[in-house]
């Protein structure tokens, strides 16, 4: 008998099979993968409007207690967020106040920053 070359059907479906599996799973990965580095991407976004208000307060020469909130947006995406920023006065035996700056955007996603000032 002469033997034959090449592959049997059942071997290409089973080729194919594999293929399409590694295609879709790859797919399902690069698409995770590129929605952390946008949520990431809006967390650093976030942390910056937090640490550029937190500096501001730092830098000026009188510092009261006070609550503000404004409406900002986040990064080149114009993404909306909420930025409150919380000063509370020290009590008489601390000497720090502190700072809260607090960035909600999205459902539930947000970025707080603390940090305490002396008492001039």
């Amino acid at each position: 008998m002469k033997k034959k070359n090449g592959f049997t059907l059942i071997e290409v479906l089973l080729a194919t099979v594999l293929i399409a599996l590694g295609f879709i799973a790859g797919s399902v990965f690069f698409y995770a993968n590129r929605k952390n580095l946008y949520n990431a991407r809006l967390e650093r976004y976030a942390t910056w409007a937090a640490i550029k208000n937190v500096e501001k307060i730092k830098g000026e020469a009188y510092i009261q207690e006070e609550e503000s909130t404004e409406d900002i947006t986040l990064g080149e995406y114009n993404i909306p967020a909420q930025l409150t920023v919380s000063i509370t006065e020290p009590e008489d035996d601390q000497l720090i106040w502190k700072v809260m700056a607090k960035v909600k955007w999205g459902e539930n996603e947000e970025v707080s920053l603390v940090t305490y000032l002396p008492k001039i």
